[in-house]
């Protein structure tokens, strides 16, 4: 599809996903078995370095709570061009839900006459704040919570010896992205001495 919305809880790998995936398009050695870029081709190499130009990211701009109008205009023009290296080009706008209404409305002229060979990916954690009209331009796929002894095991293997992993994963609603951000942060810490305080 030239569209895709991913949606789903906040703190699983939405982004992460997304990120993965585009790469994977963009990669010149990607075999139809293959869950994963190769790593080794141009593209790859290109993406690690963050300097792709067939691949952009489009996100809340520092001291902005709003994608603009401008920063979805920019990306139609680009996603218009031709592809710098003859394949696909990719952009992904995260958190979707973050566009103005003015950003949204641009959006959907793109969504409505995909150029050939682009892929958009939509990623939010609230789908019913886009407009209808953007999602029913987009296939959906719906990420959900891993499985808990999954997502125990993983964050288990991220954080020191010591953490409460299946509190922590409690705290964050099952999200483990969410779950090592809280222990990265030392909110569970913080949790205990307001609990201790109250006992006390």
């Amino acid at each position: 599809p030239h569209a895709l919305l991913l949606t789903g809880p906040q703190g699983i790998g939405k982004e992460s996903f997304a990120q993965v995936f585009a790469r994977a398009v963009l990669c010149e050695h990607l075999h139809a078995d293959a869950a994963r870029p190769c790593g080794i081709c141009r593209a790859c190499l290109l993406n690690q370095a963050g300097t792709h130009p067939d691949n952009h990211w489009v996100g809340l701009l520092e001291d902005q709570k709003i994608i603009g109008v401008d920063q979805v205009r920019e990306v139609s023009a680009n996603l218009n061009m031709q592809a710098h290296y003859s394949g696909y080009k990719v952009v992904v706008i995260s958190p979707a839900e973050g566009m103005n209404t003015q950003a949204a409305n641009s959006l959907l002229k793109t969504l409505e006459e995909p150029a050939p060979r682009s892929l958009l990916m939509l990623v939010t954690s609230n789908a019913t704040a886009l407009p209808a009209t953007l999602r029913s331009r987009c296939q959906r796929i719906t990420c959900t919570l891993p499985a808990q002894d999954v997502a125990a095991s993983w964050l288990e293997a991220q954080l020191e010896p010591g953490h409460d992993v299946a509190l922590l994963l409690a705290l964050a609603g099952g999200s483990p992205l969410a779950a090592l951000q809280m222990a990265q942060g030392g909110q569970t810490s913080q949790r205990l001495n307001v609990l201790d305080g109250m006992e006390r």
